[in-house]
């Protein structure tokens, strides 16, 4: 039997379209998009590694920056402050989008080079401090780290629309790559080590006298080799977006069926986006809001008062491993549901209790419950790399429910700058402001 099907227009119908191709050069054309579609999924992957990279980079490093740096414990809250400083950028795109809409590509290419450059120019500098209000401050490692934290700002509103240019099989690399921002940062510090706890030493000096000095056991290569690595890393997203951007518009033009291959999912369980309701749209967005609030701005700044009383090496697995359990969540989200209600209501309580212990225990520093223990210092790394997955999965099913809307993926990017704004000004002022936490004096042998 010939099933008949019954089209409404000329443009359905692939007979009368004037595109329309004999099965034998579709096959081929099929062919070769299989081919390509594994180097535009690594492409993909690459070019979402450029986005949090350097940021990403940074907070890796601070359970080493943090025991040098002057600002000591409170240099995570300027940290944060600083990139959210930097949503001025993307601020501004959000204005004159469509003016500078045309100019997408060289504004992406533009950012990640900016993010090279700067990384190699902190590998140099970041021990450098200046007086300011008669106070110590880390002047290179600002003033770099601001237009680090420009790339990453801006690439929700400049880098994920661009998005749209490819099918939305491509979203998920995009975001797995994303993850792995965080990860290939934590894989180079878990080689590198820390400093680990300090002892006491008894010194010779040069008149004679015996005198006890805090020693710091050094990791295995310094933080000026671990940023040209990741300057190098980020030099390689560069490249790979310039391939991606060469492909996207052949993609775009040829692949136009292939956009349906991801809604194929569980449809008893999967919501009928068509029928969502303007209140729920803003729900979701509301949601986005709050949830990189926490992410980007307080969990980030209070993350050290949360851990460091456990010890340095709690700090050093926690931030860590929080940037590795973020790829992962990504990978399984491939077999699980995107854009279930039940499954992202559920999400959300459990990262409600999760957020409850993390600030619990940064606002008892630096006497929280179970310190100086084994089982202290676990079930902290524990609470915090949960909680880091059930964001991460909760912002890649509110971007997938949000990307099937007409700027649906620029009003994500920009609920996600301003949430994380409010989340860094929020945390920086109840640190350094109300005192509201509290570090330990640094470590000496009086």
């Amino acid at each position: 039997m010939i099933a008949m099907t019954k089209y409404t227009t000329e443009e359905q119908n692939p007979i009368l379209h004037s595109s329309y191709k004999p099965t034998n050069m579709i096959q081929k054309e099929k062919e070769i998009r299989i081919t390509q579609d594994y180097g535009l999924l690594i492409l993909c992957v690459f070019f979402g590694i450029g986005t949090w990279l350097p940021t990403n980079a940074i907070f890796s490093q601070m359970p080493i920056f943090v025991q040098f740096l002057p600002e000591g414990w409170s240099l995570p809250s300027y940290f944060s402050v600083l990139v959210q400083c930097a949503n001025i950028i993307p601020f501004l795109y959000y204005i004159f989008n469509k003016k500078l809409k045309k100019f997408q590509s060289t504004l992406i290419c533009t950012f990640l080079i900016i993010g090279s450059v700067s990384l190699f120019c902190l590998a140099f500098t970041y021990r450098i401090t200046g007086t300011l209000f008669n106070r110590n401050y880390s002047i290179y490692f600002f003033v770099f780290s601001f237009a680090l934290a420009s790339v990453g700002c801006t690439s929700s509103v400049l880098f994920l629309p661009f998005m749209n240019k490819l099918p939305e099989m491509y979203l998920v690399p995009f975001f797995i790559g994303e993850g792995l921002s965080g990860l290939i940062p934590s894989i180079v510090a878990l080689v590198q080590g820390i400093y680990k706890e300090g002892k006491c030493i008894k010194t010779v000096m040069p008149n004679g006298t015996v005198v006890q000095q805090y020693y710091y056991e050094e990791p295995l290569f310094t933080s000026k080799l671990f940023l040209i690595i990741i300057g190098v890393i980020m030099l390689i997203s560069t490249v790979s977006f310039f391939y991606l951007n060469y492909f996207s518009n052949f993609i775009k033009n040829s692949n136009n069926t292939d956009k349906l291959q991801t809604q194929n999912q569980n449809s008893a369980e999967i919501v009928n986006l068509e029928s969502l309701s303007t209140i729920t749209f803003s729900m979701l967005l509301l949601l986005q809001m709050v949830i990189n609030a926490f992410a980007n701005g307080i969990l980030l700044s209070i993350q050290s008062f949360s851990c460091l009383p456990y010890g340095t090496e709690a700090y050093y697995w926690s931030v860590n491993l929080n940037q590795i359990t973020s790829p992962v969540i990504i990978y399984f989200a491939y077999f699980i549901p995107l854009v279930s209600f039940r499954i992202l209501n559920i999400c959300c309580l459990l990262l409600s209790f999760s957020l409850f212990i993390e600030l619990f225990t940064a606002l008892m520093s630096p006497t929280p419950p179970l310190k100086g223990t084994i089982i202290g210092m676990v079930l902290i790394v524990l609470v915090w790399m949960i909680g880091s997955g059930l964001i991460s999965y909760i912002k890649l099913s509110v971007a997938t429910i949000l990307r099937r809307y007409r700027k649906g993926l620029i009003n994500y990017g920009l609920v996600t700058q301003l949430g994380s704004s409010l989340g860094s000004i929020l945390s920086f002022v109840l640190i350094n402001n109300l005192h509201l936490f509290h570090d330990v004096p640094k470590q000496s042998c009086n």
